[in-house]
């Protein structure tokens, strides 16, 4: 039989284990979206299919921060 210490023990490793992966999720979520913006403004200068290129990121972009890309 487990003492509530073990239990309580075993219950902080999760959290903290959750936290990190949260954390590492979050900082994800924001790299993406940036380098989508990098990656479009880079392409703005380039012929008209780059040019669509950078307007189709931006929409992507978009809708990740609009929270539709992942429904």
């Amino acid at each position: 039989m487990m003492t509530w210490a073990a239990v309580w023990g075993v219950l902080e490793i999760i959290l903290i284990i959750a936290g990190i992966v949260a954390v590492i999720a979050w900082i994800s979520y924001f790299a993406v979206q940036g380098h989508l913006d990098r990656k479009a403004q880079e392409l703005t200068r380039g012929d008209e299919y780059d040019r669509q290129m950078a307007s189709d990121l931006r929409e992507i972009s978009r809708q990740i921060d609009r929270g539709n890309m992942y429904r």
